[in-house]
């Protein structure tokens, strides 16, 4: 089992891909003062940042809404887009709590590393509730909410059975889209 400290690293592509829709925040900084000021702040930038001797307080201020508006946007990413389909149709929205309550097995957790790794990941322990990540690219959210998954759905059989037929599989190593429900 792998440490939660080493975070395991797939971290940065996840934050990547959620922020990929502000990649070029110099643009929306751009176009939102061409809105705000109407082009006199495009005009005279230069010109005020030598007079003033470097970087301007509006510049402060436009990466901090620029930080709130990509905030919201992976917000809403995790909200809407990002979906767990399990095996029997079920789907997940990962922004959301788990529902499925834990099996009676793991309602109260005895084992004393599990218990110590739950602490870790699970800031509302024995509970389902907070357990959606409100935005995917923070990691302990996802954790909270991977913990929570696996703790509920560990006796589900359908999760522990070949996610392809032995047909499909053979489609996708030909490097060919199988047919049918994959």
């Amino acid at each position: 089992m792998t440490s939660i400290g080493s975070r395991a690293s797939l971290q940065p592509e996840i934050s990547e891909a959620l922020d990929a829709p502000l990649r070029e925040t110099a643009e929306l900084k751009r176009r939102l003062l061409a809105v705000v000021l109407l082009g006199f702040w495009i005009r005279n930038r230069y010109r005020l940042t030598q007079l003033l001797g470097g970087r301007l307080p509006l510049d402060g201020a436009l990466d901090r809404l620029v930080h709130e508006v990509n905030q919201m946007i992976r917000q809403v990413i995790t909200a809407h887009l990002m979906t767990l389909h399990l095996p029997g149709g079920e789907v997940l929205r990962l922004g959301q709590d788990v529902s499925t309550p834990f099996p009676q097995a793991l309602e109260q957790v005895l084992n004393s590393k599990l218990r110590e790794f739950l602490v870790r990941t699970d800031t509302t322990p024995d509970s389902l509730s907070e357990s959606g990540a409100l935005d995917w690219a923070d990691f302990k959210e996802r954790m909270h909410f991977i913990t929570d998954f696996f703790r509920a759905y560990q006796e589900r059989r359908l999760l522990f059975e070949a996610p392809f037929t032995p047909e499909q599989v053979a489609m996708l190593k030909s490097g060919k889209q199988p047919s049918g429900h994959l």
